[in-house]
């Protein structure tokens, strides 16, 4: 069962259940793609027919942040909770079992950091293998992940780079779950503070990144941009 935004379909499916889907998929040795996509993404869809023809392939798209949620519910039907990228990717990593995981992206120095934090916080998980997102070699790193034989591959080159890239090379890698995430591996390093629980519950995450990374703000810019969107297509 999915809801619908600008024609992209919206996973109704809890953080748990996603979780439940995902483990699933690398029990029985499935392969898929999971996007977690936030109102910037979804409204950046609207411009950029390549990104949104990559989410409408995507096996699983979550409604990442308050924006999503509520266009689901504005657009069609009303998903049961907001599915975030980062909270999926620690979810996995709490109550995975033996799961073999490769980091790609972010700074050298960042990446490195967010596979010591998860092999010392998640003793249940694999680390095979981690890599920055500067690297010029493309097939080099595809054959690294592939002999890593990941299971998971967590991908924080940013939108929509990250989602480019996954398409572009998913019938290349063998692996069970490609996932983008952002500046998760930030967080997960201690590089970037995560807003507090009160702000997350009150959908004012957007705005505590805001205030601690100003630079964010022609990015910022997107979301009065997608609540229009909305509306009109509500409208119409």
């Amino acid at each position: 069962m999915t809801s619908s935004i600008f024609d992209i379909e919206i996973s109704q499916k809890s953080l748990k259940e996603t979780e439940q889907i995902i483990f699933k998929n690398i029990k029985e040795n499935k392969k898929i793609h999971v996007v977690t996509a936030n109102s910037e993404m979804l409204y950046l869809t609207t411009k950029d027919s390549k990104l949104k023809n990559i989410l409408q392939k995507a096996d699983i798209v979550t409604p990442d942040g308050v924006g999503s949620v509520w266009a689901a519910k504005k657009l069609s039907k009303p998903v049961k909770e907001r599915v975030a990228g980062f909270d999926l990717l620690t979810s996995l990593l709490k109550n995975g079992s033996n799961i073999n995981i490769f980091l790609l992206g972010a700074n050298n120095n960042v990446v490195k950091k967010a596979a010591e934090k998860i092999a010392n916080n998640y003793p249940n998980i694999n680390i095979v293998g981690f890599h920055d997102g500067y690297f010029d070699d493309n097939e080099k790193i595809i054959e690294v992940i592939n002999q890593s034989e990941t299971e998971i591959l967590f991908v924080a080159l940013g939108c929509p780079k990250q989602e480019y890239w996954i398409r572009e090379n998913f019938n290349k890698l063998r692996l069970n779950v490609a996932m983008g995430v952002g500046g998760s591996f930030d967080v997960i390093a201690g590089e970037v503070k995560r807003a507090p629980k009160l702000w997350q519950k009150l959908g004012l995450e957007w705005a505590y990144r805001l205030i601690k990374q100003p630079s964010r703000f022609k990015r910022m810019l997107a979301l009065p941009k997608f609540v229009m969107k909305v509306l009109l297509t509500k409208e119409k």
